[in-house]
């Protein structure tokens, strides 16, 4: 069994290195790892030489940090990109949750643009962070050319309803543990499971944050098993099977067209 963590942040793990070989003693041997800000770009990138292909990097300026952001960051990102042609860009998006921010969709969106253009210009994937933002992103969904051709959404907790604007438009939605914790859990994987969505299908960590087994464990890339046969056993699907389609998934994911 191969298996592909779609969204994960190592380099917050103290001891990052013992977590990627116990996850690949696992089988998890492909692991997009998240920077969200000039603070953590360069340790991601810096795993990604030490690990080679099993770690795909992806650099962005997540919505949490966008009041300390300035035109020399996004020079420096740009710069990232071009010279990392492996990297995706991400984590990126819209929160309404973080008090801070909620208000500010200006600020946000103008953050989010100029990703988006840069994620166009080099022919890039992007990561998508949404949360309780879902309106904010549907405007994107609407227009055919506003989002990169390849994006995925990710720690999906939306509705069953909104997966059908995201498959309409191409995107990827990957789903962490928790959609465990969600009434509507079943209705999700059974929209996923049918028709193209079972091509856009992945799972993901989001390591150390979202840990299965409560808010005070430190989640590791090794529980990625553990999310695998949860949704299995709630999708009703063999576990080995579901493994293999997210895995080729992911690999489809960050391949370069």
């Amino acid at each position: 069994m191969k298996l592909f963590d779609a969204h994960c942040h190592l380099t917050e793990l103290e001891e990052y290195g013992k977590a990627i070989i116990e996850a690949q003693e696992l089988g998890i041997n492909r692991f997009i790892v998240n920077g969200t800000s000039p603070k953590d770009w360069q340790r991601v990138l810096k795993l990604s030489e030490q690990f080679g292909d099993k770690i795909i990097p992806a650099v962005g300026l997540h919505p949490w940090d966008i009041l300390d952001v300035d035109a020399q960051n996004f020079d420096l990102l740009e710069h990232l990109i071009k010279t990392n042609r492996n990297a995706v860009i991400g984590e990126i998006g819209f929160d309404r949750w973080k008090p801070h921010i909620k208000n500010r969709f200006d600020e946000q969106k103008q953050v989010f643009d100029i990703q988006i253009e840069l994620a166009k210009k080099y022919n890039r994937p992007i990561v998508i962070h949404c949360l309780k933002a879902w309106g904010w992103l549907q405007k994107y969904l609407h227009e055919k050319d506003l989002l990169p051709s390849k994006f995925m959404v990710h720690s999906y907790n939306g509705s069953s309803e909104f997966i059908g604007k995201i498959l309409k438009r191409g995107g990827y939605i990957s789903l962490s543990s928790s959609i465990l914790r969600l009434n509507k859990n079943k209705d999700i994987l059974k929209r996923m499971l049918k028709d193209d969505g079972i091509n856009r299908l992945l799972i993901e960590t989001d390591s150390p944050s979202l840990s299965p087994f409560g808010k005070h464990d430190i989640n590791t890339p090794k529980n990625l098993l553990y999310i695998l046969e949860e949704i299995a056993k709630i999708a009703e699907i063999d576990s080995n099977e579901l493994a293999e389609i997210t895995y080729k998934n992911g690999l489809e994911f960050i391949k370069n067209d």
